[in-house]
């Protein structure tokens, strides 16, 4: 008896052990052969996409020029350079009569400034102020130490086809006394027939408007048809003598930064008083 019962147990133990085990085997999850090798490519492009950079962000376009300027080009021409240059060249394309180059210039008989100098710092002030009111503006020299002929001035104007190629200058004479602005613009010649309406409209427009804000007097706009600077440019072209450095009280005026601005903003009202009407 003792035997047999031990035995009924030790088999439903087993039993039980076994029913067990089953159980817990049937319960845990497989992974299928199929399920293995989908894990395999989704884990590669994973490392793609953390190895590939990120596209780099599109640059940001300039901002478009603003202002009643906007869309123009002007070119400054600031008169004469540091050294003149007495080698000359033909008053025209392909003309017989010739002159220098480049001429010295003025010089403040008071300030002993050089027309040159004065006119380059009121160039680039007048730069700034164009370029603020949205017009692209070139200059046919940033400094004194440069050697560029008056036709080869005229020739930057062509060249960015300007609507407005802008020339400053000032005055001398052996008259002390003589004093004010004048505008130069092209005579009526050979070679500046397409652009003589228009600069001679330019020119009457800029002139008033510097008038209005420096309150100098006005010497009127004068025809000029010697001038190789006019003569090889076929753009709108204007020269304005800004006074009279010959003068003493002009020639302080001309040397003054507030003076400098009163031309500047006559200079550039006038810009956008005429260019409006094109």
């Amino acid at each position: 008896m003792g035997i047999g019962l031990v035995l009924v147990v030790a088999v439903v133990g087993f039993t039980a052990t076994y029913f067990i085990a089953s159980k817990l085997l049937a319960a845990t999850p497989t992974v299928s052969a199929d399920t293995e090798q989908q894990s395999v490519p989704i884990a590669d492009e994973m490392k793609a996409q953390e190895s590939t950079p990120a596209p780099a962000p599109e640059p940001t376009p300039p901002p478009e020029p603003k202002g009643p300027l906007a869309g123009k080009v002007i070119v400054i021409d600031p008169g004469h350079q540091a050294h003149a240059d007495s080698s000359q060249e033909p008053i025209g394309p392909n003309a017989s009569e010739t002159k220098p180059k480049v001429t010295g210039g003025a010089s403040g008989t008071k300030s002993k400034v050089p027309e040159s100098q004065l006119v380059l710092n009121i160039g680039m002030q007048l730069k700034t102020a164009l370029e603020a009111q949205g017009a692209t503006v070139y200059m046919t020299r940033a400094s004194e130490d440069v050697n560029v002929s008056n036709s080869q001035r005229a020739a930057v104007a062509n060249d960015k086809q300007a609507n407005l190629f802008l020339r400053l200058h000032c005055d001398g004479s052996d008259n002390s006394g003589n004093h004010g602005i004048s505008m130069l613009v092209p005579a009526n010649n050979q070679w500046t027939e397409p652009i003589v309406a228009s600069s001679r409209t330019a020119g009457e427009t800029i002139q008033k408007a510097v008038i209005a804000a420096t309150g100098a007097k006005d010497n009127g706009v004068v025809n000029r048809g010697d001038l190789s600077g006019f003569n090889y440019c076929k753009v709108p072209s204007i020269l304005i003598e800004m006074g009279f450095m010959s003068n003493p009280d002009e020639d302080t005026e001309l040397n003054s930064s507030a003076y400098q601005q009163k031309l500047v903003q006559g200079l550039t009202q006038g810009c956008i008083n005429w260019m409006s009407q094109q």
